[in-house]
């Protein structure tokens, strides 16, 4: 089986396009079947069922592809992750696509680490390879992103769009495109 999963930024709720969800219903419509499920969410949507659906039905060989954009990544994606590694630590993610990824803080005091280079995304180390694309053209610029293990084959690659822009670059569909041509079998 086939897990692919899309996560939307701040701005992107929806009733609205966005490079996000376009990328979602391209890869959903080449390859939702009943070998792979495709689902997208909000950043602020609970991850919690998600990572215990999946592990409810993962099976050795089974492949999951990860996308997060903005505060998608600060917020659900990494509560999705770890939440899935400490559910079943066997699962490993094999690729995860980052969009200038942004720091998520629970607390109204430290939600200002958004836009600044201070705050840390830290993801369990279950990932194989990664790749974060970020801009340094406005507000808020990509977080840093740690990896609890050192084995994670992470590419950077910098984009020169604006932080509102960036999902909607062709560079990044044609990258998605690639990865799930390459991995959903």
């Amino acid at each position: 089986m086939n897990w692919v999963y899309f996560t939307s930024g701040f701005r992107e709720s929806r009733g609205k396009d966005s490079g996000t969800k376009d990328n979602f219903r391209k890869v959903r419509d080449l390859y939702q079947s009943n070998n792979c499920c495709v689902v997208y969410n909000e950043y602020n949507d609970e991850p919690k069922k998600y990572a215990t659906d999946l592990a409810s039905q993962w099976m050795p060989g089974d492949t999951l592809i990860v996308c997060g954009y903005s505060w998608g990544c600060g917020k659900w994606v990494k509560r999705f992750l770890w939440k899935l590694y400490k559910i079943n630590p066997g699962i490993r993610v094999d690729y995860l696509i980052l969009i200038d990824p942004v720091y998520y803080s629970f607390l109204l005091s430290f939600k200002w680490l958004a836009m600044t280079d201070f705050g840390t995304i830290k993801l369990p180390g279950d990932i194989n390879k990664c790749t974060i694309f970020h801009q340094e053209v406005n507000r808020p610029r990509s977080s840093n992103v740690k990896f609890a293990a050192r084995n994670v084959d992470v590419r950077l690659r910098r984009l020169n769009y604006s932080h509102q822009k960036i999902d909607n670059a062709p560079e990044i569909t044609n990258h998605v495109m690639r990865v799930a041509k390459r991995y959903i079998k």
